[in-house]
């Protein structure tokens, strides 16, 4: 006798397998909108390490600096630090790579409410920003280059500066004040206030400071009178003696002396006119600018890094001074700069 199975027919299969289907599709849906609004509501205020923070940052603009941030949420944000991601093309990526700038307070936001975080270096072109919290997580935003004004690149790395248009004798980066000595004084020149040595000695200004750098620049503007005498422009030292020094020869020539090595510009600078000088440098080559124009670049065989504790300002290590005047802004900052930022020195100075 023949044993006869039924089977299920196709109709019922596919029925079936459509149950079956919406059951299966059910149950992934309802854990996973219940994981999603756990994990959201956890991460209401938090984004993972470098990751955007939809919502957090209403306003991308920099206006006199400042970037306006707004909490959105509702939870307290504390920013205590940021860091600047550059285009890898742009000059200051160097200097902006693995740099974080901590807050001396730190910027607490309340919920929908917003504050302004003040940023004196940025490129000039578009920018990401990572806003770093007091649980060390980064919120990174974009700053557009078309809503980015007032850039002054030469903020980036700047140590020390005195501007003596505004009859200035303190460094306005370090707060720090100083007194003339007794053979100059701060007098108005037809490019603002200058310092004005008045003798071959006990001139200028000094300065202790206590800064590290490997590359660098110094910028001073200089008019050294005719005099046929030595003049003292700018001098770095350390506990070692001198470590740099711009000065103009009895001859008017300009010489830039660095770690017992000198750069030589063959050229009449006592001439009682206006100059900018520019001397930058890195671990294996200097340069110098006198108003916009290269005059002499060489290697360096080795440098290390330096170390300044004093910096002096129409005087000197030796006994010379300056006869004439030093004036616009006297910087120093601890990185080379572009050839397209000394050039742009060099215009403003002249067309002020």
């Amino acid at each position: 006798m023949i044993n006869k199975k039924r089977s299920i027919s196709p109709l019922i299969a596919t029925i079936l397998l459509i149950v079956v289907s919406v059951i299966l599709i059910t149950v992934v849906l309802t854990w996973g909108s219940d994981f999603a609004r756990d994990k959201l509501s956890t991460a209401k205020n938090i984004s993972t390490q470098n990751k955007d923070l939809t919502g957090l940052i209403t306003s991308r603009s920099i206006s006199s600096k400042n970037i306006l941030i707004s909490n959105n949420s509702s939870q307290d944000l504390n920013i205590t630090g940021y860091k600047i991601i550059s285009s890898i093309d742009h000059y200051l990526y160097d200097y902006f790579e693995n740099k974080i700038y901590n807050l001396d307070q730190p910027l607490i936001i309340n919920p929908n409410s917003a504050q302004t975080l003040k940023i004196d270096c940025f490129p000039e072109s578009s920018f990401f920003i990572d806003l770093i919290t007091d649980q060390n997580i980064h919120v990174r935003t974009q700053i557009l280059a078309k809503s980015i004004t007032d850039v002054d690149s030469l903020k980036c790395g700047l140590l020390f500066e005195v501007d003596f248009r505004n009859n200035n004798i303190i460094d306005l980066v370090n707060g720090l004040n100083s007194t003339i000595n007794a053979n100059s004084s701060i007098i108005e020149t037809d490019k603002g206030f200058a310092l004005y040595g008045e003798n071959t000695a006990n001139t200028g200004i000094i300065y202790n400071h206590n800064l590290e750098f490997v590359n660098g620049t110094i910028i001073v503007a200089f008019n050294a009178n005719s005099n046929s005498q030595y003049h003292n422009i700018f001098g770095i030292t350390n506990s070692s003696g001198v470590r740099y020094q711009l000065y103009v020869t009895q001859t008017g020539e300009m010489y830039c002396f660095s770690n017992e090595s000198y750069m030589r510009s063959a050229f009449n600078y006592s001439d009682d006119a206006w100059h900018i000088a520019v001397f930058s440098w890195n671990p294996t080559s200097k340069k110098l600018f006198i108003d916009g124009v290269q005059k002499a670049l060489s290697s360096l065989t080795s440098i290390s890094t330096s170390v300044a504790n004093k910096i002096y300002i129409g005087d000197g290590p030796t006994t010379h001074g300056m006869k004439g005047y030093i004036g616009y802004k006297v910087m120093l900052l601890d990185r080379e700069l572009m050839n397209s930022e000394i050039q742009k020195i060099n215009s403003d100075f002249h067309d002020q």
